[in-house]
């Protein structure tokens, strides 16, 4: 759920594991989903990885982001979330947006550092997230290799936290400035 309560819906757009590949259709199918809901603030992996999923999927996003503006172009929507209404048109239910924020998440293959452009304090998370990393049974449980994964990513959250003196941290980074409303926030 939602913090609102409005419940989590998953749309399949037929992007299949190991196969994603950038293309004007998968930036349209994206697009379709962003105008369905509204999209204003979009996490997309960081754009350097070896992981080819990856790279594509951010490029994808990326790109349908644009997309998702241009006005006399309709985009397909899955119809998961079509309104029941057999005469409603694409156009007025999913019209163009532009979403405000993309914001790029680490989860990179590649030996390298997040830089981040912002932290957030996720204390208090740190159970949640391990369980969810671990729900991945036939990533990090059954694949012997790739267990010690969970114990680095719990690491990188410990140590990002206390990048920003707190017990746990999440770090994102922005190729746009984000904004800030004051210095309240920022934690001393």
């Amino acid at each position: 759920m939602f913090p609102e309560g409005r419940p989590v819906r998953r749309v399949q757009l037929g992007l299949r594991n190991r196969f994603v590949e950038h293309t004007i259709e998968a930036r349209h199918k994206v697009a379709g989903v962003m105008r369905a809901h509204r999209t204003e603030i979009i996490f997309v992996p960081y754009f350097e990885d070896a992981h080819p999923d990856h790279l594509a999927v951010t490029r994808i996003v990326e790109d349908a982001r644009f997309d998702a503006k241009l006005t006399g172009l309709e985009m397909p929507v899955p119809e998961a979330l079509t309104p029941d209404d057999p005469e409603a048109r694409i156009a007025d239910y999913a019209p163009p947006c532009h979403p405000r924020w993309l914001f790029y998440y680490f989860c990179t293959h590649l030996r390298i550092t997040p830089q981040p452009t912002f932290v957030f304090d996720v204390t208090g998370c740190e159970a949640k997230k391990e369980l969810a990393i671990r729900a991945y049974h036939s990533q990090f449980g059954i694949n012997e290799k790739n267990r010690p994964v969970v114990d680095w990513v719990m690491g990188a959250t410990r140590f990002f936290g206390s990048r920003i003196g707190t017990a746990a941290g999440e770090p994102f980074f922005a190729r746009e400035p984000v904004g800030m409303r004051g210095l309240g926030g920022l934690p001393l």
